[in-house]
Formats: structure tokens, sequence, C-alpha cells
């Protein structure tokens, strides 16, 4: 039998009806709120006629600005208009390109809200002053233009950033694949909202993966003045020269007589990311020292696929080729760093730890953002500390954590230097003794009998889904709740290297600084192992 049907409320019809009355009320009210100021019944409306592209356009702008003067009030009549002249725009000629072309708005409305832009995401919000130099490249080639020197620094600052490492725009840069294409992008969207997307980037999406560039409000307007030229079918030009300014950008291989290695991270965008010596960016990790952290293999294997050795991971696939890549990875893991000159450990904590674990040990360093796991939280962390073993901890910062940013400091720092640090790590950030330890109710013992997989399955969808996900990708509907974000279970490397133990204990009692409950209570001894089982699937689907 099927279902049957749902009953809605009887006054439900009644409540939309009334919604969308309302909606349409106050859409007529704000249009007419403002009309043009002088416009009256018996004026005449100006209708231009122009030829661009072969097509035919019509406006209505001239109404309020004949010869394209500023349209002004006068404060003795609110419909007598005083008349700023016209910028002079030689060699363009107002009367062959008309108004919208550069200026955008609605060339066709008489109401100045609607003429001025329809509301929404600002596509087509008028352009004014300086901000219509965001329209120059709609037409004009890709190059230093008097009168739009704003916008070729913004042209400038989006090749300096490598934003043409994540996007794609048609004949400019890189051929980026791991972000949105943004050759169209000045189609729909306005300069503003295109400044709140680079300024604020996790804003909307709140899951977005793309990092906060260290730019000023100023140098945000000019890279959106570049980003809003770019649109499908500039206005001025003909379909003969739009298709002939359709150009791929390929990957090529560099041809320099100068390879050195810092050029060679500054062509592929590496730094704009990256610190590498006095080049710094507070994007992603410091790869000054990875040459002692990293082997040449897994740096290559990195730059091919980043998310193969860190799950999740942010960096996007650049696009090189094979000779470029394998001189990059051999630069950075032959290339000597410079010595350490004094092994105090606040200062190796400033030089190794404070990008990503913070000055204050808060967890959220200068990296954390952009970092696919949340790093390790000391300060009020202190019982997360106290059940885990020293010898657990020192092990983490000589070996690292595979699966994660936490590289390997063994070669880095002597034995010496990393008691010391972690000294200085408990004393002043965790706040307590390194000796001071919780012992810990003793896990189940591993039993023989196995819980049927449903049975497990049934317990993982009760308990686990609403973090760690259906899939175990640790992006379940709750999942944006928690900082740190519930952990990936399908990190092979991570898993790999764990032992079942520590899975069981981290399921059994939790984990303290982080969403993860304890869940001794809810599970038997053998559905405690059977979970840790059906959790090990997660990491081994793949293989």
């Amino acid at each position: 039998m099927g279902k049957p049907p749902i009953k809605h409320p009887h006054w439900i019809n009644k409540l939309y009806l009334l919604s969308a009355l309302t909606m349409c009320l106050s859409v007529i009210i704000a249009f007419n709120t403002e009309k043009s100021p002088d416009l009256e019944d018996n004026q005449k409306i100006a209708d231009v006629v122009l030829n661009l592209n072969g097509k035919t356009y019509r406006e209505h702008c001239t109404t309020c600005h004949p010869g394209g003067k500023k349209a002004e009030k006068t404060e003795q009549n609110n419909n007598t208009l005083r008349s700023a002249p016209h910028p002079d725009i030689a060699p363009h000629n107002i009367a062959d390109l008309g108004c919208t072309g550069c200026h955008l708005g609605e060339g066709m409305a008489v109401d100045v809200t609607i003429s001025h832009g329809v509301p929404g995401l600002g596509a087509r919000d008028i352009l004014k002053q300086t901000d219509i130099q965001a329209s120059c490249y709609f037409c004009h080639e890709l190059k230093l233009l008097t009168g739009a020197e704003k916008a070729w620094e913004g042209y400038k600052l989006y090749l300096k950033n490598g934003c043409d490492t994540c996007h794609y725009i048609e004949g400019v840069g890189n051929a980026g694949r791991y972000g949105p294409e943004l050759s169209n992008i000045g189609d729909f969207l306005g300069l503003l909202t295109l400044q709140n997307a680079i300024r604020y980037p996790k804003k909307y999406p709140v899951n977005s993966i793309m990092p906060r560039f260290p730019l000023s409000q100023s140098q945000a307007k000019y890279l959106s003045y570049f980003l809003k030229s770019r649109v499908a079918n500039p206005p001025h030009s003909s379909p003969m020269q739009q298709q002939a300014n359709k150009r791929k950008s390929a990957s090529k291989s560099l041809q320099t007589s100068d390879n050195t290695g810092i050029k060679l991270l500054r062509e592929k965008k590496c730094l704009a990311c990256h610190k590498y010596g006095k080049h710094d960016a507070p994007i992603g990790p410091d790869l000054t020292y990875i040459s002692q952290m990293r082997t040449q293999a897994y740096i290559n294997e990195f730059l091919t696929t980043p998310a193969f050795h860190i799950p999740g991971s942010t960096m996007p696939i650049v696009t090189m080729t094979s000779i470029d890549r394998n001189k990059i990875s051999e630069f950075l893991a032959k290339n000597q760093p410079p010595p350490l000159l004094d092994n105090n450990p606040k200062k190796l904590y400033m030089i190794f730890c404070q990008r990503c674990h913070a000055a204050d040990g808060n967890g959220k360093g200068l990296l954390q953002p952009n970092l696919s796991g949340f790093p390790r939280q000391f300060k009020d962390n202190s019982l997360f500390y106290q059940t885990i073993s020293d010898k657990k901890i020192i092990s983490s910062v000589r070996e690292g954590i595979p699966g994660t940013s936490m590289p390997a400091y063994g070669k880095i720092l002597s034995d010496t230097d990393i008691e010391m640090l972690m000294d200085t790590i408990f004393s002043s950030l965790i706040k307590i003794k390194r000796t001071d330890k919780i012992q810990l109710t003793q896990i189940p013992d591993r039993v023989d009998k196995n819980t049927q997989q449903s049975r497990s399955k049934k317990n993982f969808k009760k308990y686990c889904l609403r973090c760690h996900g259906k899939n175990g990708t640790g992006t379940g509907p709750e999942y944006l709740s928690h900082l740190p974000r519930p952990r990936n279970l399908r990190n092979k490397p991570y898993f790999n290297a764990l032992k079942d133990k520590r899975i069981a204990e981290a399921i059994f009692h939790g984990i303290p600084g982080t969403a993860m409950p304890s869940f001794k209570k809810e599970l038997s001894a053998d559905e405690l192992w059977n979970m840790v089982t059906f959790i090990r699937k997660f990491s081994k689907d793949d293989e």
C-alpha cells in the first residue's frame, strides 16, 4: 500500500497567497518611491538607437542625462536639473557608443531605481566616477591603459597572488581548474559583491576553501575592477573580434637560462601562498625548512596530487609539466635551509609552531583556516595532554603525523631542542606539568565475538553520521558546527599509522578539546571493537 497523502493545515494556502501579495506590493512601492527627478506625466522620453556588434540597442538614458551630462536636483525645484558636463572621453563618442555599454544600468528603464541597476547581486549596477574603470577592459586589450590604471593594477594583483592557479579566465594566466571559472564573472556579480567575496571568502559559502589574501580595501577594489571586466560578449567589439580574442591558456615548460629555485617558485605562484626564506606569504606552510621535513619523492607526489598525502588538502593541483615539477621538488628537497643560530625554545616556537597553533596556543594560527585539519590546541586544553603519554607527544613532534600538515622535526631539532620546546609549551601555554597525567579507565579487551556488520552500520548511523558523514569524509550534517572539524575517516595515511587500540580509546573515552564524546556507555565491548573494524573500512575503500 502507498503512503497516505500528506494533509497540510487548512490555512497554509491562504498564508502563501498573503505572502505573495505582500511581496508584490513591496516591490511596487519600492519601484515608485523614487521617480526620476525630471520626468513629468507629459514629458517626452529620449529614445536613442545604437548599432553595436551588428545588433540594435535602445536607451532612454539621455532623458535625464542630455549629452551624457550628470543630472542633479536644484534646491529651488526638485523637478529642475542642473547639468554637469560629461568628461572628455575622446576618442570615444557618446553618440556612437551610448551609455550602458560603459556605465551599465538598464537603459530602457524610466525609473531611477531600475535604470541604475536591478536589485540583486549588482551585475548591472551603474558604474560611476572611478568605478567606470571596471568597464575599460570589456573591449580594450589587457595592457596598461590611460584612465584604467586601477583596473590594470587589479589585473597584476590577480596574477601576483596566484589567482590563476585555482581559477580559469579565458586568455589570462594559467588554466586554473580548482575554483570556479571567472571568464564571465562580470556578467553575474557587481563590484561590491566581488569585493566582499575577495575580502571575506569564507562568509559565503561558509565552507569555502578559498583563503583570505592579505589585500587592502583598495587592492580588493582594484581586483574587482579587473574581474568585473570579464564578460562573455563585450558590447563594443564585433563577433569576429570576440572570436579572435578567445585564447586558450596552455602550460609550458619554463624556458629560461636562470633556473634558480626561487625563480621556479615565483613563476609557478608558490610564493603567492607559501613562505620561503625572506619571501613571506601567510596562506600556506613555510617551505624554508622543507628539505629537512619531506623527501623529494613526497614533494613530487604532493605537487602532482596534494590530497594523496593529505586528504582534504586545500592546495590546488598547479598546472605544470613534469619537468617543472621535478625541478621544483629537487630544489626544495636539496636546498639547505639557513642554520638555526638561536635555539631559545620560545624563538623555536615562533619559527616552527605559531603559524599553525597561534602565538597563544589556541590552535587558530594564521594558517589554520587553510589547513585540512585543525591544529592541536594548547591553550585551555590541558585535559587532552593529561590523557596522552609524553612519549606519544614527543613522537608526533619528532616524526610528524601522517595525513596531516604536521611535519617531522627530528632532522631540524635535536632531542634537547624538542625537550626544551615541550617544556615551554606545557609551562607557558598548556599550563600544567608534563608529568601531570590522568589514569583513564582501561578499555575492554578485544573479544573474538563479531557483531553483524548491519549492527555496526546501525550504530555508526546513530552515533557518528551526524558529524563524520555517511561516507566518513568528516562532512556530516553538523560538521560546520564544530571546530576542530570532525575527523576524515577516509584519511588513509593517518589511519594506516594509527593502531586499533588508539581508535578504540578515542571512541571509548572521547577526545578532549574536540566535539568527540565518550561512547563507553553506549557500546558494549564487542560493539566497540567491531566499530573499530567498521571505521577501518572507510580508509581502505579505495584500495
